[in-house]
């Protein structure tokens, strides 16, 4: 099934729209797993290519949202949280195919022997690295097989010539890496930064319910694209509330702006 989130793009583009949803990694604390499955599946159901379930652990949460996903015949790939410090993975986690993994501290010496399929290499901070050091990164992870590279802007920063720079020298050093873009702490900026990005050639965004940690707002983007499901706001919204404790921004602009008309289960 083709999804209509894929078939859209942003502002009149021709590219499709590819986005990683980071919400359940964000949020203050994970939903029940039942709960975190429904909302990867009504993600999936946008055309959302891939859902980050948080930090990888053998609590038995991430086991349980993989089996209750993949029970679905509609689902993304989903992808976890490494950090240098935690390479060594549950014996669950190796037994499945078509998870991917996020490294998210890029660090010498840990690029080879992983052994993890779909690695994205998140670069923190990315315009504050020097160009050589950022360079190193690059290649390794691009020798190593890793699919994604991932560039995490913060306090909106790169902006402009800036943004475009840097994807551009990023991009050039990649023979086989995709070129992705997040942010941190966006200071209210991560919308349009995360739109500047895709205009500007990054291969995927990295999003986040109500724009979470100063991410790109899922929401917000979007509003960006045709696609219009018919519950996703109040959808969206429902689960904000009961996770958040907060509507979403952008569903009450407006004194005309009614709250949600239906209630969903997301507990």
């Amino acid at each position: 099934m083709t999804s209509p989130w894929n078939q859209s793009s942003i502002a009149g583009g021709e590219r499709p729209l590819a986005v990683v949803d980071a919400t359940l990694a964000e949020l203050p604390q994970r939903p029940p797993p039942a709960a975190a499955a429904r909302w990867a599946r009504r993600l999936a159901g946008l055309g959302v290519e891939r859902v980050c379930g948080g930090v990888l652990d053998d609590s038995g949460w991430s086991e349980e949202w993989v089996r209750l996903v993949r029970h679905s015949s509609c689902h993304p790939v989903l992808e976890f949280n490494l950090t240098p410090l935690s390479l060594e993975t549950p014996r669950w986690f190796r037994s499945q195919s078509g998870l991917a993994v996020r490294l998210l501290a890029p660090a010498e010496g840990i690029f080879s022997g992983l052994g993890f399929p779909g690695v994205t290499l998140a670069v923190p901070n990315a315009v504050s690295v020097d160009p050589i050091t950022l360079g190193n990164w690059v290649r390794a992870a691009d020798s190593c097989g890793y699919q994604r590279l991932e560039i995490v802007a913060r306090h909106g920063r790169p902006w402009g010539r800036g943004l475009n720079s840097l994807l551009q020298f990023v991009r050039g050093l990649c023979s086989q890496l995709q070129v992705g873009w997040s942010c941190h702490d966006g200071l209210g900026l991560s919308l349009s930064q995360g739109l500047a990005a895709w205009n500007g050639g990054s291969g995927f965004l990295r999003v986040c319910l109500s724009g979470l940690g100063g991410s790109i707002p899922l929401e917000g983007l979007l509003a960006y694209t045709p696609a219009r499901a018919a519950d996703w706001k109040e959808e969206f919204s429902d689960f904000a509330s009961h996770y958040l404790g907060m509507p979403l921004p952008l569903m009450h602009t407006s004194p005309e702006s009614r709250p949600p008309k239906k209630t969903f289960n997301w507990t």
